[in-house]
C-alpha cells in the first residue's frame, strides 16, 4: 500500500534539454520513488490553459512513442527530442 501512494498522481517534467542520443530513438529517464518494472502507469500531458501553448505542447508530446517503467524510474523514448519542456502526470491505474 505504501508503494502505491508514492507514485499516485505524480507530476513530472520532461526537459527539452534532457534527451539522450544522436539519432532516434532518443531517451530520457525520470526518477520516480516507488516505481517498479511491473507497474504500468498511465502518462498524460498537463496542458497549458493558453490555446497556442497547449497546441505546441500537444505537437511536441506526439513525438514520444513509448515509456518503460523500471526500478525507481520511467524511461521515455521519442522519435525526435521535444523542442519545449513538457509537464506530465503519472498515475497508477
Amino acid at each position: 500500500r505504501q508503494r502505491q501512494m508514492c507514485i499516485r498522481d505524480r507530476d513530472i517534467s520532461l526537459l527539452s534539454t534532457g534527451w539522450v542520443g544522436t539519432s532516434a530513438p532518443y531517451s530520457q529517464t525520470i526518477n520516480i520513488e516507488g516505481m517498479t518494472a511491473d507497474i504500468n502507469p498511465h502518462i498524460s500531458l498537463n496542458q497549458s490553459n493558453d490555446y497556442k501553448t497547449a497546441m505546441s505542447e500537444i505537437q511536441e508530446f506526439s513525438k514520444i512513442y513509448k515509456g518503460e517503467s523500471g526500478a525507481g524510474t520511467i524511461t521515455f523514448y521519442a522519435m525526435s527530442p521535444t523542442g519545449i519542456d513538457l509537464s506530465l502526470k503519472v498515475k497508477r491505474l
